[in-house]
């Protein structure tokens, strides 16, 4: 499951996004970064409407990560990289 979201404040501990209340998010999510290439681990520490905080729990560089766990969304953040560049 993927959805958009937008971020309104990042650390390097954690991040407030915005995504809709509609959207039912688990406990534990991944925060793509698309213009920096970033993933990001993190759990849903709390929602309030539309505003939701994350705590990151750990990082990955998808530029030059190369565990093959990751070449799913590795491929997906070129092809949506890809996409944004178009716009």
């Amino acid at each position: 499951m993927s959805a958009d979201c937008v971020i309104i404040e990042l650390s390097p501990h954690g991040a407030r996004v915005r995504i809709s209340s509609a959207v039912r998010l688990p406990p534990s999510v991944a925060l793509l970064l698309i213009s920096d290439g970033l993933l990001f681990d993190a759990m849903v520490a709390w929602r309030q409407g539309d505003a939701t905080g994350l705590a990151f729990k750990g990082r990955h560089d998808l530029r030059t990560e190369d565990d093959p766990a990751y070449r799913s969304v590795r491929a997906l953040w070129v092809e949506l990289g890809v996409r944004s560049s178009e716009l």
